[in-house]
This record gives structure tokens, C-alpha cells and sequence, in this order.
């Protein structure tokens, strides 16, 4: 689950809060700083259509970023296996 906190005043931040999984859009640029444990990607979605849409009407980025918040414990490739000792 995604919690968020708004600070400041003149200038405001928003805090984000991720659950393993979660996944949030920014905008290009967007993000200050991050702790572990978060992986960004950078896509073009929606097609050729949608991303000269997105940049000639909205004036946004080509690309969107993605922020996902790794697994605790990331899950073997299908197929292989693994054990865990002490």
C-alpha cells in the first residue's frame, strides 16, 4: 500500500511510502532522492500515438519513469530453485 505526506510550505515535497511491489508514474525530473530498495525505469507507453500526444499537447516528457519498490526477498527465475540456511 502507497502512503504519501505532504511538507513544507513554501516549497512542498511529497514523501512517499511504498509497500514491496508497489509501483508509482513520475514525471521526468521529478524525483529528489530515494532510498534502497527502489528500482526506476524509464518507458515510452502508449504507442507512437500516445507519446506524441503526451509531448505535443501536454508538453511532457517522451518517456515516463517508473519507481518500484523491490520484493524483500526477489523471487527465483522460474524453473530454479533455492534454499536458504543459516
Amino acid at each position: 500500500m502507497i502512503t504519501h505526506e505532504i511538507i513544507g510550505d513554501d516549497m512542498q515535497a511529497v514523501i512517499l511510502t511504498m509497500g514491496a511491489g508497489d509501483e508509482v508514474r513520475a514525471e521526468a525530473g521529478a524525483m529528489t532522492f530515494m532510498t534502497d530498495g527502489i528500482e526506476m525505469d524509464a518507458r515510452m507507453t502508449g504507442g507512437i500515438l500516445g507519446v506524441l500526444k503526451r509531448k505535443i499537447l501536454a508538453g511532457e516528457s517522451l518517456f515516463l519513469t517508473l519507481l518500484r519498490r523491490r520484493r524483500l526477498h526477489p523471487r527465483p527465475p522460474r524453473g530454479e530453485r533455492r534454499s536458504v540456511h543459516p
